[in-house]
């Protein structure tokens, strides 16, 4: 994404922006991984990242994913296509869930 965000206590940090959101769900994206978490409210975007990628454009979201690690081993492969599978538990009710994603090279 681009943009900043900050705040008192975290300082500037990347953040997600309109067009941002925009671009990915123009190529059709089907998640959308971050390091970190996605849930604040970048300056342009009523609301949480979360509640602006789910609500208005179905992306759904992994957030805290290992992602240097599995760069490291992408460009150790020198491959950059996987397949991913992750199973999210079963919660009657929930919006979310914990999860363990696994990329098979």
């Amino acid at each position: 994404c681009s943009g900043r965000s900050s705040s008192a206590a975290t300082g500037p940090r990347p953040a997600c922006t309109r067009r941002s959101f925009r671009w990915l769900k123009e190529r059709d994206i089907a998640l959308l991984g971050s390091d970190g978490a996605l849930s604040v409210a970048p300056s342009d975007l009523p609301g949480a990242a979360h509640d602006f990628a789910l609500v208005h454009f179905g992306i759904h979201l992994f957030d805290n994913a290992d992602l240097e690690a599995l760069g490291e081993t992408a460009a150790g492969q020198g491959r950059w296509e996987f397949l991913l599978t992750a199973a999210p538990l079963a919660v009657w009710g929930g919006t979310g869930s914990p999860i363990n994603p696994i990329a098979t090279f």
